[in-house]
C-alpha cells in the first residue's frame, strides 16, 4: 500500500503530497511523532492522534 492510499483510507488525503515530497513510506509512519506531523503540515490535533493511532495499531498487529 502506498502512502497515498493509506492517507486516503484514514480520510486524511489532504496530506499525502506532504509526505510524498518527504519521502514518508508506509513502513516508518510508527516512527512519527506530533512534531514530525507539525513539519508535514498536519496542524489539526485530530488528524495527528488518529494518524499516531493507526500507525501504531498497525505495528501491534504486525509484532503479534
Amino acid at each position: 500500500m502506498t502512502i497515498r492510499a493509506w492517507l486516503e483510507d484514514l480520510g486524511l488525503q489532504q496530506y499525502a503530497d506532504a509526505f510524498e515530497a518527504e519521502e514518508v513510506q508506509p513502513e516508518i509512519v510508527d516512527q512519527l511523532d506530533h512534531d514530525t506531523l507539525k513539519e508535514l503540515g498536519v496542524t489539526v490535533l485530530g488528524h495527528r492522534l488518529k494518524i499516531l493511532r493507526t500507525s501504531s495499531v498497525g505495528k501491534a498487529r504486525s509484532s503479534s
